[in-house]
């Protein structure tokens, strides 16, 4: 997939039919407990070599800090969503690898943004088929990003406050607003890591309470093994970042903030989940293509992800085959009870934002045709 208009530097912190499609796409399973997984993070200074080979770029350690050894994904990855019936095997699963994020505390009645770099853990290309994501209370939203060598941030550094706070944005295999989720893909799907990218952990955390409180934040990533992975997966991000909505609009006259982007790549494609990310006081997000709404959510805090199907959390409507020419409209309608006007903004308190996130496949691109590869990504100023 060809991207006919990306922008990847700091733009957002927030939160994605073939006649021979793919079976599955994001599948909810229990973690993985095989004693197998080697754990990155809590700054101890030694190091460890994934089972397949490959030398990690971030120090191994237990999540107490202590030596590295046999952990497992136990410790987070509540279920996830289910879209297919066929999932990737534990015979096609690599050696995991669990990120660890350094801690840190939230003062009470304050909001941070807080990022952690790591290298490569796998030290060279490889398919990501499974991530088990867990945060304590007080989450807004985690991402791991997907660095890329020109960020300049693609190798390991210590935990520090996200340099552009909640307006930061760069590729992403994961993306959660629960507190506890798991993301598995379908047989022969997986999110495509080049070896030379590094990760990043990104976390927003709201602490509304009277006291501080010290966040956990660990996410195990499986590598699928060689050969198992026959179609790649990516994310298309689309952000309104033109958004004013006056102060003391009441709900009974709410604001709209509309943005179309036609058209998105040069190929066709198929979109197979959606997602929205909005902040406190929007009331429904809707996007479409060609004047019919293909997704609505209405709830703006941990908004569930979309898979086809026509259950819980499903929509008859996926997955959405779309033509190199068609655009994605997207709106949010935003209410404003304070007395002053609301902007785009990383504040979940203060601030509005309307983000589109689906995932597509298959993701042709490759480095060098793509600088976001596998993301689409779209900023509209």
């Amino acid at each position: 997939m060809m991207v006919r208009r990306s922008a990847c530097s700091a733009i957002l912190m927030a939160l994605l039919a073939c006649s021979a499609q793919p079976t599955g796409g994001f599948v909810a399973s229990a973690p993985r407990d095989d004693g197998g997984a080697v754990v990155l993070g809590d700054d101890d200074a030694s190091s460890a070599r994934a089972e397949e080979g490959g030398t990690p770029g971030a120090a191994a350690t237990s999540s107490s800090g202590g030596a590295a050894g046999n952990a497992s994904s136990a410790d987070g990855g509540g279920p996830g969503v289910v879209l297919g019936d066929a999932s990737v095997s534990d015979s096609e699963l690599g050696t995991p690898v669990t990120l660890t994020m350094t801690s840190f505390t939230v003062a009470a009645n304050s909001e941070v943004y807080m990022c952690q770099q790591f290298g490569n853990p796998f030290g060279k290309d490889v398919d990501l088929v499974k991530m088990v994501g867990s945060m304590s209370q007080g989450s807004h939203h985690f991402f791991l990003f997907n660095m890329t060598p020109s960020t300049g941030r693609n190798t390991t550094a210590a935990l520090e406050p996200c340099p552009d706070k909640g307006l930061e944005f760069h590729p992403f295999p994961y993306l959660s607003q629960q507190p506890e989720y798991t993301v598995q893909y379908g047989a022969g799907m997986g999110y495509p890591l080049v070896g030379q990218n590094g990760l990043m952990m990104n976390v927003h955390y709201l602490n509304t309470s009277a006291m501080p409180v010290t966040p956990k934040v660990t996410i195990t990533i499986y590598p699928a093994k060689p050969g198992a992975v026959t179609t790649h997966v990516g994310t298309i991000f689309l952000n309104s970042q033109s958004i004013y909505v006056p102060a003391e609009t009441p709900q009974t006259n709410q604001v709209a903030t509309t943005k179309s982007n036609t058209p998105i790549t040069d190929e066709g494609y198929t979109i197979f989940t959606n997602w929205s990310h909005m902040h406190q006081y929007a009331t429904d997000f809707q996007a479409s293509t060609g004047g019919a709404v293909f997704y609505e959510e209405k709830q703006w805090s941990e908004p569930p992800l979309i898979t086809a199907g026509t259950g819980t959390n499903q929509s008859p409507l996926l997955p959405k085959t779309m033509p190199a020419s068609a655009s994605i409209t997207w709106t949010c309608m935003y209410y404003n009870p304070t007395t002053q006007p609301m902007t785009f903004g990383d504040s979940a308190m203060t601030d509005d934002m309307c983000i589109y996130l689906g995932q597509y496949y298959p993701a042709d691109g490759t480095p060098t045709s793509n600088p976001n590869y596998p993301d689409v990504i779209v900023s509209q100023q």
